[in-house]
């Protein structure tokens, strides 16, 4: 079983993950996927974009979604400040070429949730550290993720409304599912 987890990326661990990504695409038909992934790899390295949140604000930084030294995901985490509030968003999450590459089956659909879970649950992590974070927004880059995020906010509304989840509240502001502390903790 499959125990994903986020992790934070370091310049020896970024290289590794590239070197492994790179490796996973086949050669035929997939430049584009290809050229894009290792323009992703590019923009981090040159950014310095990891490490931990910190103090850095409107700065991102990658983190790795990572069963065992498997990696699945990059996700993109930005830490913004606007007037008192702070504000803890993913903005994207780069799916493995394992995942990415080849046909959707139930197995990489499955994959991708699990995916999406643990950056979720690593990022509520975060944003509880981060500077008295009140809020935490995820982005929908794509369609299916809109959507996706419009079914958790259901499901969550739900839970919420029934009382299971105390001290947030949870919405749908364009195409960002937030969440943000209220006074009832």
């Amino acid at each position: 079983m499959k125990n994903f987890q986020l992790d934070e990326l370091t310049e020896e661990k970024l290289e590794l993950v590239k070197n492994a990504w790179l490796g996973l695409i086949p050669e035929d038909n997939h430049e584009v996927f290809r050229a894009e992934c290792s323009q992703l790899f590019d923009v981090i390295s040159l950014g310095k974009s990891w490490g931990d949140l910190g103090d850095r604000l409107n700065v991102p930084i990658y983190q790795s979604v990572k069963d065992g030294d498997d990696v699945w995901a990059l996700v993109q985490i930005v830490q913004s400040k606007v007037g008192a509030a702070t504000w803890v968003k993913l903005m994207d999450i780069h799916l493995s070429p394992a995942i990415d590459v080849f046909p959707d089956t139930e197995c990489n659909t499955e994959n991708r949730l699990k995916v999406f879970i643990a950056a979720l649950l690593g990022i509520l992590s975060l944003a509880k550290r981060a500077r008295r974070a009140d809020t935490f927004k995820v982005f929908g880059r794509t369609e299916a993720l809109v959507t996706f995020l419009q079914g958790m906010h259901d499901v969550l509304s739900t839970i919420a409304t029934i009382g299971t989840i105390k001290g947030v509240d949870v919405s749908i502001e364009g195409r960002w599912l937030v969440f943000r502390a209220t006074d009832d903790h």
